[in-house]
């Protein structure tokens, strides 16, 4: 009896989890279409360890302005080191990531992709009483694509999502790739979190700030402010030393959030 009992329970906790899981798809996937169009600006911070010893150093700041139009995010460079600045920002040299409205949750949640989720309890954010899952999404049903250089490759991709009790929303997710052992990027990461905003006349739950981060193994040499003088110098013999793996780490955050407009624009002003 007891051990029929102590089935009955897990089976119950069973099927309340698959629920969860899909109640918070049915939100996950409608809320790219229940977002306004909207317009914000996001402001990166991105850091540098070249010899992977924890000491970061600030490598440049980046301003954009956000367009969300038509279920279509685009991102637009407005500012360089407190530059003025007007280019894609994809085109941009150095690690830059999109996808925080929307397209994470679509990739883990589209019944395509065929997570698996497993739950890890409950914790408080911000607040709300969030339950966790993690999850993994094999390659097959994939659509993470890292890029470097000139390769590109669908990888396989796992973490983490926090999803509100109350609403089945998601308030937080991670993702980490799993990239070929041969790709030159390793280690890739995003974690994104996010909050309610007001915008127009209604709430919406909006990115608020992200983290990404990935691990060059093989970067190319840094420059040698000798490498003038280098002609004068002897030509050294023997084999190039071990390249030293470079990492890499952006900080977001998302500010200004209002409903976008045929004039809407964005201008950026210098931080004290």
């Amino acid at each position: 009896m007891f051990r029929l009992a102590a089935f009955a329970i897990l089976t119950c906790a069973g099927v309340a989890q698959a629920q969860i899981i899909e109640e918070a798809r049915t939100v996950a996937l409608n809320y790219s279409r229940w977002l306004p169009n909207l317009i914000c600006t996001e402001h990166i911070q991105r850091f540098a360890d070249f010899d992977t010893s924890g000491k970061w150093v600030v490598v440049d700041t980046l301003t954009a302005q956000v367009t969300y139009f038509q279920l279509e995010e685009s991102y637009k460079l407005i500012a360089h080191n407190n530059h003025s600045a007007n280019q894609r920002l994809d085109n941009l040299a150095g690690a830059v990531s999109k996808g925080e409205f929307g397209s994470f949750m679509r990739w883990i949640f589209d019944p395509a992709a065929k997570a698996a989720f497993e739950p890890k309890g409950q914790e408080t954010i911000r607040g709300q009483r969030a339950l966790v899952f993690s999850y993994r999404v094999d390659r097959e049903g994939s659509r993470l694509e890292l890029r470097a250089l000139s390769k590109s490759v669908i990888a396989a991709f796992h973490g983490v999502v926090y999803i509100d009790e109350a609403t089945r929303r998601v308030l937080r997710l991670t993702a980490e790739s799993e990239a070929p052992a041969d790709f030159p990027v390793r280690d890739s990461y995003v974690s994104i979190d996010y909050d309610w905003a007001k915008i127009g006349d209604g709430q919406y739950l909006v990115p608020v700030r992200a983290e990404t981060g990935m691990t060059d193994p093989a970067p190319p040499p840094r420059p040698d402010p000798m490498a003038q003088w280098a002609r004068h110098r002897p030509t050294p013999t023997g084999p190039l030393p071990p390249a030293i793996p470079t990492k890499y780490r952006n900080v977001l955050e998302f500010r200004g959030y209002r409903k976008f407009a045929a004039d809407s624009k964005l201008t950026f002003d210098t931080p004290k």
